[in-house]
């Protein structure tokens, strides 16, 4: 070896050696338990609003820069029941998951992580990165089930069953959510709404709903985001609804302003006496849905429901809407053609 290339080695191949035998070392020596107790601790101390506490079962090294856990459990606080008596918490599973992050980004200053996980019956990858202060953030996920997606269901407030599939791929410059831009497409394939026993707003119970597929689609720009698709065409119901979502830190204050309009089917409101005194059957006299106030002004003359959703997402506002909500001609002409007209 030339002169030349003797230096070269020395100044470039040592150092290249140590960062090796570093990595190496912490490697083979990482105190799995203390990292675990770390982690569960930092996740922990984050939680504000609806906490949960992350138990982790197994914690080990995974290649040279990632991690792997098993049997990970996400655990909610319990809640108090209609007689009063504190609930159980609710419990979600991750079964595996990894996350590793570049070596060559860390170099750089900038952060890079890569992760997968099997959890809630379905699969999540994607990646994370930082650069010059500008988060990226890209998942896919399939076949999630949404009745074990962590408090689906207290937020709805019925339960819910079906496979999630589709991508989110959102960009937020300096972590400020008002400036993010992106997309996202899900979709929710054989979703049934509610089981029959548990009551909406504590006062019907509706045997369950056949929804068929649910699509979302939107799309983010300056940190506004706008809901192009958010329908169903189903057994039982049809859903239709767009509008925009104003990005705000934190993400519940978010301001939203959107139309959804929805009916039921012929056959849901035929299905038993129940649905029937509810909805009203075809032909008949209003069902004890229609009785109340606010619902009677949502009610259109075909027979669908039309809302003005606004307000801060965390509390959202539901209003009847005007009559030009149900744009692109009368949902119930939609209902007999069998699928929801996109507007026009």
């Amino acid at each position: 070896m030339s002169p030349r290339g003797k230096k070269i080695l020395k100044w470039v191949g040592y150092p290249l050696f140590y960062l090796f035998a570093l990595v190496t070392f912490l490697y083979l020596t990482l105190p799995k338990d203390r990292a675990k107790a770390k982690l569960e601790a930092e996740f922990n101390a984050r939680q504000t609003e609806d906490p949960v506490t992350l138990k982790i079962g197994d914690l080990d090294t995974y290649w040279f820069s990632g991690i792997e856990l098993d049997d990970v459990e996400l655990v909610g606080q319990p809640k108090v029941t209609e007689d009063g008596k504190l609930g159980k918490p609710e419990r979600f599973s991750i079964t595996h998951a990894t996350a590793r992050a570049s070596i060559w980004s860390a170099l750089m200053g900038d952060t890079s992580v890569n992760f997968d996980a099997e959890a809630f019956d379905g699969t999540i990858t994607g990646t994370y990165s930082v650069e010059d202060g500008t988060q990226h953030i890209h998942v896919e996920v399939q076949d999630l089930g949404v009745g074990k997606l962590p408090f689906v269901q207290s937020a709805i407030g019925i339960p819910m069953q079906g496979a999630m599939t589709g991508t989110v791929d959102l960009t937020i410059p300096e972590g400020k959510l008002a400036d993010a831009e992106g997309s996202v497409e899900l979709e929710i394939q054989e979703l049934k709404v509610g089981d029959g026993k548990t009551k909406i707003r504590d006062t019907i119970a509706l045997p369950e709903i056949k929804a068929g597929t649910l699509s979302l689609k939107a799309e983010a720009q300056a940190g506004t985001v706008t809901v192009s698709a958010l329908k169903c065409d189903g057994k039982d119901i049809k859903v239709d609804a767009a509008g925009k979502i104003k990005l705000r830190d934190p993400f519940d204050s978010s301001l939203a302003e959107m139309t959804l309009s929805f009916a039921f089917t012929d056959a849901y409101r035929n299905k038993n006496e129940m649905t029937g005194a509810l909805l009203g059957k075809p032909g008949g006299p209003p069902g004890v849905l229609d009785l109340d106030p606010k619902v009677k002004r949502a009610k259109k003359p075909d027979g669908s429901y039309a809302w003005r959703l606004s307000g801060p997402v965390g509390k959202l506002r539901f209003d009847p809407a005007s009559g030009s909500a149900l744009r692109g001609g009368s949902l119930r002409n939609r209902l007999n053609r069998g699928s929801v007209l996109r507007k026009k």
